[in-house]
């Protein structure tokens, strides 16, 4: 029997044909279920296996038979059950491998389809019950290929997954994430994705989810997996636990989006309030007033609005509120971090998933979750995670290295020199640089997000960021964004042309770390570097300066001193003026020609003199025996 022939509504409806029809689908997951089947990499339509029309009608009747076989209350035997449930197992079994590619699956993008899958699965009331809760999830055989289904399905349509994310299914898998002890792992990782799904671009139902404790479930979930409790089964050969914890993470980074949201809107108010100054990416200090963001512009100082308040004065704000729901998720997930080894391209999962899911969150507030006991860790390691990405990303451009080997981070020590590469870089091949298929421009800021969000917001952070990221003793013997150590290469950035992100997140790290202070910040970095941004931000004052850009007298970005003495240092590009390169006119040129380039000379002087413009005094004549012009 052809396998792509549809169901007749006599072999759906009659036990009698059920072997006839096991068999059917047997041969057709024997030819197609296997990932390496000819079928399995272009899909049964576009490996020519099938027309769309043909593929359409066999899932309209799978589907058909499913609801069939869940609905039929005549079995009278515990056999006919078994039966009953195994064939439709199969048929959710086929519907899996017909949902690898789009073309064909029209029937199981319908509404009905999608609720006939999350009933199938024990995530709806059932017939005749609407408006009741589901019963307790129960992963069986049946519930979980319907899950996977479900969860395929979802991914291929866009409308499909708007539709899921109304209805109660949502809730009731997310309510299934709350089985203690836990469900086995494979169940875990196809509810999470479901949550995942309804969740990606919904704020509404992030913001349910969170209110109802879902943080709490998806915590607990994680903390299993760590400490190696939640494990594969020996029949889950499917699911890993690095799968199921990336979905979990994933899941957190969608959940955590509103309180992200929370805090650009309460920057918004305090944007427009102080004429823009807080304008972009960067967030302003919260609960910034409009007179103090106001002083704020005045003085190019911007200062938190909590270093005004007292404990006692400063209401919870929005963003922490949501925030808190974070807290065990946020630090268990931090464990994750700790523990897993850095790959080589160390911005790959879970790492790349917790930067993004930290980049969601405030760190004043949840400080007890980012820094248990105190322990500041996470900071150096997010830094490791930098230094080895840029190493990695950009090997043409230079080697990257810390300043301050003998006290930083191990970062320093596997940054090693990548040879003479570095000098035929070009900028523009930066904007080609790809991580994990991600452009750079927009895989790094998310790092480089995190890191200025702790030093706004923590100061011995700030502490530890300034030592490694803009130590005091940077080599200025030669052009900051030339040399090998990693304050060279963030420096660098700041002038690109290309990466564009990456050159304004750069620019939020360093004035976080110089505490808001754009007189300290040019004072590190120099003008020259600094000029374009503090320009598109409104910080130069009528004369192109910036208020307050003498050196500080103390903390990082003072970054003048070398080996105590008073030296000459260029504001413009923060370059020793002694070490800096001034190119020989005459290099390369031969006598004869030098001799040339000097007769323009003096012709050039003479004409100004017959013409007036100046007045050529021999040697020894004129006021004073002193020649001049």
């Amino acid at each position: 029997m052809d396998a792509f022939v549809a169901l007749s509504e006599q072999q759906r409806a009659s036990a009698q044909h059920r072997p006839a029809v096991a068999a059917q689908l047997a041969a057709f997951v024997a030819a197609h279920g296997s990932p390496a089947s000819p079928s399995a990499a272009l899909g049964l339509v576009g490996g020519g296996v099938c027309s769309a029309s043909a593929k359409a009608a066999f899932a309209d009747s799978l589907l058909a038979l499913v609801s069939r076989l869940v609905s039929d209350d005549s079995t009278d035997s515990q056999d006919s059950q078994d039966s009953a449930d195994a064939l439709a197992q199969q048929a959710l079994h086929c519907l899996r491998i017909l949902t690898r590619e789009t073309a064909g699956c029209d029937p199981l993008f319908k509404q009905s389809s999608i609720a006939l899958l999350a009933r199938v699965a024990g995530l709806a009331a059932q017939p005749g019950l609407d408006g009741q809760p589901p019963a307790a999830f129960s992963p069986s055989a049946v519930a979980v290929e319907s899950l996977k289904v479900l969860s395929n399905t979802l991914l291929q349509d866009s409308a499909a997954r708007y539709h899921f994310a109304a209805t109660p299914a949502v809730d009731a898998a997310a309510a299934a994430l709350s089985t203690r002890p836990s469900l086995p792992i494979g169940p875990v990782f196809l509810l999470t994705r479901l949550v995942f799904i309804a969740t990606a671009g919904s704020r509404d139902v992030s913001l349910r989810l969170i209110h109802n404790g879902t943080c709490v479930h998806l915590a607990y979930l994680l903390k299993e997996m760590v400490e190696g409790r939640l494990v594969p089964t020996p029949q889950e050969s499917w699911i890993s636990v690095d799968l199921a914890r990336t979905e979990i993470l994933k899941t957190a980074f969608n959940m955590s989006v509103p309180v992200s949201e929370a805090g650009m809107s309460q920057s918004s108010h305090s944007a427009a309030a102080g004429g823009g100054l807080f304008g972009g990416i960067i967030p302003p200090p919260a609960g910034t007033t409009q007179s103090s963001a106001s002083s704020i512009k005045t003085t190019n100082t911007a200062k938190t609005a909590v270093d005004n308040q007292t404990e006692d004065d400063a209401a919870p704000s929005e963003r922490d509120r949501l925030a808190v729901h974070f807290g065990g998720l946020l630090q268990t997930a931090i464990v994750v971090a700790k523990q897993t080894p850095l790959a080589r391209m160390p911005l790959v999962p879970p790492h790349s998933h917790i930067i993004n899911f930290m980049m969601n969150l405030p760190v004043k507030s949840l400080a007890e979750s980012w820094f248990p006991a105190g322990a500041t860790s996470i900071v150096r390691l997010l830094v490791d995670i930098l230094a080895a990405t840029l190493k990695e990303c950009f090997p043409r451009r230079t080697s990257v290295a810390s300043t301050a080997a003998s006290k930083t981070t191990p970062a320093v020590e596997v940054i090693k020199t990548v040879g003479a590469e570095a000098a035929d870089h070009d900028e523009h091949d930066d904007d080609d640089v790809k991580i994990e298929g991600m452009e750079a421009d927009q895989a790094l800021a998310p790092l480089l997000l995190v890191l200025k969000t702790l030093a706004n917001e923590h100061p011995e952070s700030r502490a530890i960021l300034g030592s490694l990221l803009m130590p005091d003793d940077i080599d200025r013997t030669k052009p900051l964004s030339k040399g090998t150590a990693i304050t060279n290469y963030l420096i660098s950035f700041m002038t690109s042309v290309t990466l564009l992100n990456i050159r304004e997140c750069v620019f939020e790290l360093f004035l976080a770390i110089c505490e808001q202070n754009t007189g300290r910040l040019v004072s590190y970095v120099g003008y020259g570097h600094a000029a374009g941004f503090l320009m598109s931000r409104g910080l130069l004052n009528a004369n192109g300066g910036v208020a307050g850009a003498a050196a500080p007298a103390h903390g990082h970005g003072q970054g003048h001193s070398q080996s105590g003495s008073d030296v000459d240092i260029n504001p413009i590009t923060g370059e020793l003026r002694s070490k800096e390169e001034r190119p020989d006119p005459f290099a390369g040129m031969s006598e004869e020609e030098k001799e040339a380039e000097a007769e323009k000379l003096f012709v050039l002087f003479d004409r100004l003199n017959k013409t007036g413009v100046i007045q050529v005094v021999q040697k020894g004549d004129g006021d004073g025996g002193g020649g001049g012009v």
